[in-house]
Order: structure tokens, then sequence, then C-alpha cells
């Protein structure tokens, strides 16, 4: 079963270590908490996600700035009526938490959750997708809020973290895992396909400079994984690489990420698409 991430989020970007009594009290009785917690245990680095919220009719993008193992919310950005990364570990969890089945996709586990919780009046249900690895995780939750009042809102965001290599491979490698994330036009749905990620070692003149190499990230059959419904493959541009692990695209969306555990044995990142904001991650071939 997966974590409740929206709690491990805030307690490893921003808790003390005292907090851990806490994490294990949530973890009780979810039978991945183990691999899950290990995985949490050993991680340096935290991406995170833009944050999307629709609100009615009118949709918020609160951006966060990732320089080296730490993101930060941008200042110049309005944020969502609700800041997930900082609020929601107020939040009290309602005991009937439900959860799926774990499954494998691409040789990566997979499961979700769903929760509910009152805040100020709004009754919130928050569904959450997830996918863990050896040395990195990633996750995507979904927030609905609704109220008395006409609160009529909902909230997204993904991350990657993990155990971070600090340094770019050697030579020519690919890895295979999972993308997941979220619709961000009109209703906000979940998303989940295969992620299939490439790195060429060299110079390349579509690169930024300093760049040691370049990633080919590829996102395809994706679908809903709650109904099904197909959702447009999504192919990238060259993504630079440099020398500390550390990954990058800007342009028409964006690309952030690293290289995780071992001999670059994993790798994961964050994206924000035209179409989809989301994580992924991949284990070397």
């Amino acid at each position: 079963m997966w974590r409740i991430a929206l709690v491990l989020v805030v307690f490893l970007a921003a808790c003390a270590k005292d907090d851990g009594s806490k994490v294990i009290k949530i973890l009780q009785g979810v039978d991945i908490a183990a691999r899950v917690s290990s995985i949490v245990l050993q991680s340096d680095t935290l991406i995170v996600s833009d944050v999307f919220s629709v609100n009615g009719d009118k949709t918020t993008l609160t951006r966060y700035n990732c320089t080296g193992q730490t993101c930060t919310r941008n200042p110049t950005d309005s944020a969502p009526r609700i800041e997930p990364l900082r609020a929601l570990a107020g939040l009290t969890v309602d005991p009937r938490t439900t959860y799926t089945k774990p499954g494998k996709h691409q040789g990566v586990d997979v499961a979700q959750y769903s929760l509910t919780s009152t805040r100020g009046g709004d009754e919130w249900t928050f569904s959450n997708y997830g996918a863990w690895l050896t040395y990195s995780g990633l996750e995507t939750s979904i927030g609905n809020a609704t109220g008395a009042g006409g609160t009529n809102l909902q909230t997204a965001y993904s991350m990657s973290f993990g155990n971070d290599t600090g340094t770019s491979p050697g030579g020519n490698a690919t890895w295979t895992g999972v993308m997941i994330g979220n619709t961000r036009h009109g209703q906000i749905e979940p998303i989940r396909g295969d992620a299939n990620v490439a790195f060429t070692l060299g110079e390349n003149p579509a690169l930024e400079a300093n760049a040691v190499g370049s990633l080919d990230v590829r996102f395809v059959n994706i679908k809903n994984p709650d109904t099904g419904n197909a959702h447009p493959d999504m192919p990238w541009p060259p993504v630079s690489v440099f020398a500390d692990g550390s990954f990058r695209f800007e342009g028409n969306g964006q690309v952030a990420g690293r290289f995780y555990g071992p001999d670059h044995g994993e790798v994961g990142g964050v994206f924000n698409h035209p179409t989809a904001f989301g994580a992924f991650g991949a284990r070397k071939n």
C-alpha cells in the first residue's frame, strides 16, 4: 500500500527529526510501510512540481523554484486557496482511508489511496497516486473541496524524492518506469503511463551551456487509471544533463529531476506539460 504522502512531504521537507514518531503512527497498518519508510529515510532530495488549482472557473498556478536539492515556492506567484506543502499537515485524516491493492507498471510498484477530512467547514477528498522503486519514489495528489458556502475547489501537485547520486552517468544508458500526474484543463483528472528515459553522453547544440549530455524523455500509453480513458503521448525535446546529476528542460513546458541510487540505477523528476503536470520514476535497464 502507498503511504499518506501529504503528511510525509511536509515532514521530509520542513519538519524536525522529532516528528518521526508521528510518521510511524500514520504508517501503522499500511502493508508497504517498511519499504516506503526506507526510501523516505534515505532521501536527501525532494523535487516538487507546480501546484495547479481550479476554483470554479478560475485557475491558479503556484510555481516552485528548484536549486540544487531544495525547492521553494516562488513568492511572486499567487498561492492556491490552500497551500498543500504547508497547510495540509494540520488535516485530521479520516480513519476510513481506502487503499487499492498494490500493482505493477513497467516493473515499478504502484498503488493509490483516498482520504477525507474537514477543514474550515469544507469537506476535502484527496486522491493520491504513488509509485516506489528502491532508492526513490513519486506521487501525485489531487484534492477536491466542497462546502456549504459554495466552495468548489480542486488542487493538485506531484513530487519526486530519493537518494540523489550527485553525479551524471558516465556513459549511455536507458531506464524504464512510470509517469503519474494530472490533467490541467477543465476538471482535474489523474493520468498514468509509461516513462521511457535514455541518456546520451556528449555535447549537443540543442542543450544548455555546460551540459554533459542529454536525456530523451518520453511518456506514452497514458490513461486515466480510474476510468481507462486515453491521454495523448508526451515526448520531450532533448533535456540537458549536468555534471552534478541534475537535469532540466525549459521551453514549451518544463522537466526537472535527478538520478537516484548507486550507479545511477534510478532516475526521476517532475514535469509541467501544456496538457498536464506530473512526476516520473524509472529503473535502469
